[in-house]
């Protein structure tokens, strides 16, 4: 009922009197605020967003306290099929035939829908030259959208420490399949960092001319991220494709000298995904106040193009499935966006960034799995992504 209308925050642990609503007695509760998250998760749908606080008291037991916000995509229906809303001091369900009564709360939840699906769209203008330029747009949103604003967000301290944090190296240490270490590491250079009304974006222009669309990286005053990522392609006469990858094309489709295939090289995304979306995480993380995230992409301009891995288990699917190559001009997904606490993905980033890329190797045609199989099996040999 909090979620559906006008949040509020429930207490247990404290009995009261029912008349005059005031506290006689604190004899607290021995369950962890896991308890209710659990409880919540088997009899909510959608799972709306709350916080809890636990408080110890002297008896060794605790007060639970939940703050639950108004929800931005209800209804939130119970198991029991009932939608409840609060009304002055009581929680009550809606009467089946109060049809304006659950319209309203479809009609919030459509209105935030529409307001999250406007952000993940790019506000940047395009020149000509870039028509047929790969892109690949990651969006990112912290849940409840625009719940949460970043203090000092536009200081001059900020605006220091967000260039020197995403120019900082990064290095993870995984094992493989056969529980051998290496590591990944990578970077991505930001040399311009401007303003607008509710953002701050993050340039790099020594790679590319002015007027096109480098690699941009933008956070808005409420936490949300948008990274457009230039995708590097060439002929196969320009890449350096290993012998292996060029064997296995070369029995599929005969003179590949001549194709006009473009490829992309899957372990430049896999790096830039690495750099960008966790040093974002971390920022949240140093920032403080936020929990959740959910993630959506894009990709453009990416016909006839096909996505390169050198990998042997990327080359056998390839001799068992043909070679994988994308027909669409562009492709958003998810459908329903990946989900993520900021504290998992703080703890374990690779599995992050090997989510996002299984998604956007299967819109070029690899299936799930091959995808990051093949990066961490490149990556335990070339460990380089910036």
């Amino acid at each position: 009922s909090f979620a559906n209308s006008h949040g509020g925050i429930y207490f247990l642990g404290i009995e009261h009197n029912p008349q005059t609503n005031c506290c006689e007695k604190i004899p607290g509760v021995d369950c962890l605020p896991d308890f209710i998250r659990d409880s919540v998760r088997g009899h909510l749908n959608p799972f709306p967003y709350f916080d809890t606080y636990q408080i110890k008291l002297s008896n060794n037991l605790y007060v639970l306290m939940v703050a639950i916000p108004e929800g931005k995509n209800p209804p939130f229906i119970h198991s029991s099929g009932r939608i409840y809303i609060r009304q002055g001091g009581a929680s009550d369900p809606i009467p089946e035939n109060n049809r304006h009564a659950i319209d309203e709360l479809y009609k919030k939840a459509k209105t935030y829908m529409n307001k999250l699906e406007e952000f993940r769209k790019l506000d940047f203008s395009f020149c000509k030259a870039e028509d047929e330029q790969p892109f690949l747009e990651i969006y990112g949103n912290i849940q409840p959208f625009k719940s949460v604003s970043i203090d000092n967000f536009y200081n001059e301290e900020n605006l220091k420490y967000l260039k020197k944090h995403f120019n900082e190296p990064y290095k993870f240490t995984l094992q493989d399949i056969s529980e051998e270490e290496f590591n990944i590491n990578g970077n991505i250079e930001i040399d311009t960092v401007s303003t607008y009304h509710d953002s701050i974006s993050l340039r790099n222009l020594k790679a590319s001319d002015t007027h096109l669309n480098g690699l941009t990286i933008e956070i808005d005053i409420f936490g949300n991220f948008k990274a457009l990522i230039p995708l590097k392609w060439g002929t196969w006469s320009y890449l350096k494709l290993s012998n292996g990858y060029r064997d296995v094309i070369s029995s599929l489709i005969g003179n590949v000298s001549q194709t006009s295939l473009k490829f992309i090289d899957g372990l430049q995304i896999f790096g830039v995904i690495n750099a960008s979306v966790n040093k974002y995480v971390s920022y949240l993380k140093y920032k403080g106040g936020f929990t959740n995230l959910e993630f959506k992409m894009r990709l453009k301009n990416c016909w006839q193009t096909s996505l390169y891995l050198d990998s042997p288990i990327f080359n056998a699917n390839i001799e068992n499935f043909g070679v994988p190559i994308c027909m669409k001009g562009e492709q958003y997904f998810p459908e329903n966006p990946l989900h993520w606490s900021l504290e998992y993905m703080i703890e374990d980033p690779i599995a992050i960034s090997a989510s996002m890329f299984t998604y956007i190797a299967f819109a070029f045609g690899v299936p799930f799995g091959v995808g990051t199989s093949s990066i961490v099996g490149k990556s335990s040999r070339s460990s380089d992504l910036t």
